[in-house]
């Protein structure tokens, strides 16, 4: 975020954290104008917005802690690990004009939009089902996890909260509220954290769609792909790969067109999204309401193994 944000050249950037050494490290690395080591010495006063990118179960008391000074924010994903308290943070960011949200930033990809834009004009029919596949070896991004919010479940570990929090909040994206939710997901490789590294979760859509998302948090090479299976034909894209195909007809190949997949791009597009709705008042891709709806959705998910059954929302 300190990066994206920084390369907009359109902010300054102040830092809080309660782990000194993590202040240390911005300010060798960044043009960071203050840091604080708890929010009790910040002056809202002097900022327009905030990014909130806690572990996840600290995400609504420091939206709070913004509410309450009138300052607009972004919470990183997911908008927290469990269902106390959000509705009423809703409802109080619906008192005001505050700008709010969370991080989906496939949202803000210009390949997906282009999908959405085509489903919209009606180029492959009706959707009828969504398939989303993300997997990566996190160790090798993150070869600190043990020490981070990733290695225990209250503060949003495992691969359901984390990584494929985004891609379930990315088919809500394309087919709205979700109504029944089953799942399997399990600690096959990572070693040394509480939650799981798999998740494989089916999903039926209010609207009739019905959707999948799997992925892994061990595997080489990465994935991430979503396809769109409609009456009339498909879309898919490999952010990868920077491929967007399509296929309307029965033959085997398919069209193809180039659209960059690059994650640093795509954070800074949201970044440049977020000054913007400070700035004008537009709306963030993914609003509190939307990312609540994906966090029911993910919750259902472990309920839904847990017991054994389908779980309604």
């Amino acid at each position: 975020h300190i990066r994206s944000l920084l390369q907009t050249k359109r902010c300054c950037i102040s830092c809080v954290d309660i782990n000194s050494s993590n202040l240390e490290e911005s300010k060798r690395l960044f043009n960071i104008q203050e840091c604080f080591t708890s929010i009790e010495k910040v002056n809202p006063n002097n900022f327009d917005g905030a990014i909130i990118a806690t572990p996840a179960h600290m995400h609504i008391e420091y939206a709070r802690w913004c509410i309450s000074h009138k300052l607009s924010f972004l919470i990183e994903k997911p908008i927290a690990v469990e269902e106390n308290g959000i509705e009423d943070l809703i409802n109080d960011v619906a008192k005001t004009n505050l700008i709010s949200g969370v991080g989906y930033p496939r949202r803000y990809s210009v390949a997906i939009n282009e999908m959405k834009k085509r489903l919209s004009e009606g180029v492959i029919g009706e959707l009828k089902v969504i398939n989303s596949t993300f997997s990566q070896d996190f160790r090798k991004y993150r070869p600190d996890y043990k020490e981070t919010y990733y290695a225990k479940l209250n503060t949003g570990g495992g691969a359901l909260l984390d990584a494929l929090s985004h891609h379930v909040d990315l088919i809500t994206y394309f087919a709205g509220s979700a109504v029944q939710v089953s799942a399997f997901y399990d600690r096959l490789v990572i070693e040394n954290c509480e939650g799981e590294d798999t998740g494989l979760i089916n999903i039926r859509f209010q609207n009739g769609i019905l959707g999948s998302v799997q992925g892994n948090q061990f595997q080489k090479p990465n994935i991430d792909a979503i396809e769109l299976i409609g009456t009339k034909g498909n879309l898919r894209y490999e952010r990868q790969l920077g491929l967007l195909s399509w296929n309307l007809s029965d033959a085997l190949e398919w069209q193809n067109e180039k659209i960059d997949g690059n994650w640093t791009n795509i954070l800074n597009t949201q970044s440049e999204g977020f000054l913007n709705s400070v700035e004008d008042g537009s709306p963030l891709k993914t609003n509190l309401s939307d990312a609540w709806h994906t966090l029911r959705i993910l919750l259902a998910a472990k309920k839904s193994q847990i017991a054994g059954r389908i779980v309604s929302i």
